[in-house]
């Protein structure tokens, strides 16, 4: 997995709530909900960074990202 910091864009102090609101906002940006929108890349990218904020919000899990 690439560096989940830099593939959604944040710092690495970045709060919980600062996670949280930049994946809704990248998946706004670049996963559109209009149906004429939507194709596989979209939902590629949307599981990317779903998968990047779980792993930094799990206390554990960047605890191993960070090291």
């Amino acid at each position: 997995m690439q560096n989940p910091y830099m593939l959604l864009g944040i710092r690495q102090s970045a709060t919980s709530n600062e996670i949280r609101e930049t994946l809704k906002k990248q998946i706004n940006l670049y996963c559109r909900h209009d149906e004429s929108m939507k194709n596989a890349d979209g939902e590629y990218l949307k599981e990317m960074f779903s998968k990047a904020a779980k792993s930094l919000l799990d206390p554990e899990k960047r605890k191993q990202i960070d090291a």
